[in-house]
């Protein structure tokens, strides 16, 4: 299946066309390929970032936090020889 493409036009400094041209030499792939696989993986992480920060406010308006002076104390505590378990949720 077949889906439907656009096109975009970009403009990008000179350096960064020569370092695209040496990685699709390198990968015996097109400079096309290359912008469209990593235009994929950037926006993949942005909604995988987007929704990770929605759920920790999420969290945080419901009062599902930890509390930074524990934190901060189990942080403290590593390496010694009474590490603190990490701190739960209130």
């Amino acid at each position: 299946m077949v889906s439907e493409t656009t096109q975009l036009m970009v403009e990008v400094p000179v350096a960064v066309e020569e370092r695209l041209e040496e990685a699709a030499q390198a990968s015996s792939r097109s400079k096309r390929s290359l912008i469209q696989a990593a235009l994929i993986a950037f926006l993949d992480l942005y909604d995988w970032q987007t929704e990770a920060i929605e759920a920790g406010i999420a969290d945080a308006d419901a009062g599902r936090v930890v509390d930074h002076h524990a934190v901060a104390a189990w942080l403290e505590s590593w390496g010694s020889e009474k590490e603190l378990p990490p701190p739960r949720c209130d």
